[in-house]
């Protein structure tokens, strides 16, 4: 398997930070918190490396109870760990500045719900390739008081880890060696860097402050890869974790109030749970509900029905492993909900992209359930209608309705310029545009669905006004 991704979830004892009464505090890393793990010269890949810094995906660290300053730190840590790998490093404002640099680095860090999340990834600098990624997460579960130097220590430990997966990368090593990387087949399940969202503009959260709904909860799946070795559904996990991402920063919605479940955390029972269980244990008169599901769709050629394909889904058995879109429909329609809101970037006919079918069936016409017959407070926004298939967007790593959704939120669908972004809004922005690409770029037929009741969709909003 080659190395052009790395994902290490290193997740400590769960925990909460305890609250300080009325105290609130600024602190920074150290610029000099972190030590090279290697400065050994003959170690060294012979390649030029300039880290190109963006403020927005590294930003500080701020809590109501202290604020921790982390980029001068945190880039003089990455400075020295990749000149402790790389012949020279640098770090450049913009792209352009590169010069004759061979590789472009990109870090990104968030912290968010006591996760902390470090990013690094490598593009060419002549082709804008991407050659290598590297992903790491882990639990911060220290009290206030200390949280700047566990954080420190912290990235640390990840940074090390960074350090070795760079040193046992074999694209940069292939990089570093000859002029033209090998193309070989990749082994079944293997990931390639045709899977590696290339990432966009809409990858980056706008400047804005969220006017906040507290009492708005959501549900956010994203399966890539399955358990019954079916084909992946390309770039949907990094589809779920942009939009949670927007949920919190443009729409408003509290961070602890949304469920991410991504992959082996969106089994059958995983959604069960959530959607049966977790909802409505928290859901009140007058919530707003999102529900979000980026992955495959699979028929039931027996009966007509569309069903989510869950991690552990198999559509040979769909009636046993999926899970109905009606029977969605029917648990969101009994939430005492005064709106819900639910996109779904899949498709359901069993013509490929993002629909699989049992071997030997045929692909099927198969329209989406409208959701008003469980409830008319439900809206739906899918991907594609009939016997469609829902394309994905390689040049911008993401699903073709997702990537347009999140354009369409972040204000391209304001066309009143009111700061506020209505369904119909984005509807009537998005739908013009994934047809054009689809056809465009893919040849292919895909027409989202906006369904429900006309007069709940006419009021529905998605972002407000955003606070002055």
């Amino acid at each position: 398997m080659l190395k052009t991704a790395h994902t290490r979830c290193l997740l400590v004892v769960a925990g909460v930070l305890t609250a300080l009464q009325g105290i609130g505090c600024t602190t920074a890393l150290r610029p000099d918190f972190y030590a090279a793990s290697s400065t050994e010269v003959t170690r060294k890949i012979p390649l030029n490396v300039a880290i190109v810094v963006d403020p927005a995906l590294m930003p500080n660290v701020d809590d109501p109870r202290l604020t921790i300053e982390v980029q001068p730190g945190l880039l003089n840590a990455f400075q020295a760990e990749l000149g402790s790998i790389f012949k020279t490093v640098r770090i450049i404002q913009r792209p352009q500045d590169a010069g004759e640099t061979d590789l472009l680095a990109y870090p990104a860090f968030s912290f968010r719900s006591l996760l902390v999340k470090l990013a690094m990834r490598f593009r060419d600098s002549k082709s804008g390739e991407q050659i290598a990624k590297f992903e790491y997460a882990e639990q911060l579960v220290e009290p206030p008081m200390t949280v700047t130097v566990k954080l420190e220590k912290l990235l640390t430990s990840i940074i090390r880890t960074l350090g070795q997966d760079i040193r046992g990368d074999e694209r940069l090593l292939t990089l570093a060696s000859k002029d033209v990387l090998p193309v070989t087949p990749a082994a079944p399940g293997a990931v390639t860097a045709s899977d590696i969202a290339i990432g966009s503009e809409v990858d980056v959260l706008p400047n804005m402050k969220a006017e906040k709904r507290n009492n708005a909860y959501a549900i956010v799946i994203g399966v890539e890869n399955y358990r019954n070795q079916l084909p992946k559904a390309n770039f949907a996990v990094h589809d779920a974790e942009i939009l949670a991402s927007y949920l919190t920063g443009v729409m408003g919605y509290p961070e602890a109030q949304i469920a991410v479940l991504l992959n082996d955390r969106a089994s059958k029972a995983d959604l069960e749970k959530y959607v049966e269980h977790w909802l409505p244990g928290r859901v009140e008169s007058g919530s707003t509900v999102f529900i979000y599901f980026s992955g495959h769709g699979a028929p039931n050629p027996k009966t007509g029905e569309a069903y989510l394909v869950p991690f552990d889904g198999d559509p040979a058995f769909v009636e046993a492993t999926g899970y109905p879109l009606k029977r969605l429909y029917e648990y969101l329609g009994k939430l005492p909900a005064q709106e819900v809101v639910v996109v779904l970037d899949s498709c359901f006919s069993g013509a490929g992209s993002r629909s699989v079918i049992a071997e030997g069936m045929r692909p099927m016409a198969l329209s989406i359930e409208n959701p008003i017959l469980a409830s008319a407070r439900i809206v739906v926004l899918a991907a594609s209608a009939g016997s469609q298939a829902s394309s994905t967007y390689k040049e911008n790593g993401h699903g073709l309705l997702t990537y347009f959704f999140l354009k369409g939120v972040r204000g391209e669908a304001d066309t009143n310029k009111d700061g506020a972004v209505a369904v119909t809004e984005l509807f009537d922005y998005l739908k013009p545009q994934v047809e054009r690409v689809a056809r465009r770029d893919f040849n292919n037929e895909q027409t989202p669905q906006l369904l429900g009741d006309p007069l709940v969709i006419k009021s529905l909003r998605l972002v407000e006004k955003p606070v002055k």
